[in-house]
């Protein structure tokens, strides 16, 4: 019994350890975090123009796509701002026209970058971050609240999930035991 209560204790301060140590970042937190992690200063060659707008569009794009369920990556400039125009106009997002607006001008800036190989100039480069920076905030912002029914469905959700690693981790931690 003694070595039973043991293992058990031993099994928990592991479970408690793996499920604190997995938990994810928030979305906004992740692309504002990766958006600082940019730097706009060693930008000489087109090259470096193209690689930089390409990982600034892609983080909000991976953002729109986390965290308002849009499929944003595989979208062209145009596609995606119709897609949050619809998005606006069926009150799912609360939008403003500026942001939508500025989040298209740097896309726009993106694309020719990418594909007219432009050079925008380091403090337009680092304008736009500041541009998309805002963009995610205004949108974070825009998205209403979760209902009853969808926070209920979600920790459901969650229950499930947290259920399933438990299970794991216990078939994980016998067979290592017992094997």
């Amino acid at each position: 019994i003694l070595v039973f209560i043991l293992i058990w204790k031993s099994y928990k301060r592991i479970l408690n350890s793996k499920l604190k140590s997995e938990k994810p970042q928030p979305p906004l937190e992740k692309a504002i975090n990766a958006l600082q992690l940019l730097e706009s200063s060693n930008l000489k060659e087109q090259l470096d123009y193209k690689l930089y707008y390409s990982k600034l569009t892609e983080i909000v794009k991976n953002y729109l796509e986390e965290e308002v369920s849009l499929d944003a990556l595989e979208s062209t400039t145009d596609e995606l701002i119709n897609k949050l125009e619809l998005l606006k106009d069926a009150g799912k997002l609360s939008l403003s026209n500026e942001t939508i607006n500025n989040f298209k001008g740097v896309l726009k800036t993106a694309d020719l970058v990418k594909f007219a190989k432009s050079n925008p100039g380091n403090e337009t480069a680092f304008s736009d971050k500041k541009v998309l920076e805002n963009v995610l905030l205004d949108t974070k912002e825009a998205i209403p609240e979760p209902t009853q029914e969808e926070l209920l469905k979600n920790q459901e959700y969650l229950e499930n999930l947290k259920k399933q690693k438990k299970n794991k981790l216990l078939k994980l931690f016998f067979g290592i035991s017992s094997g």
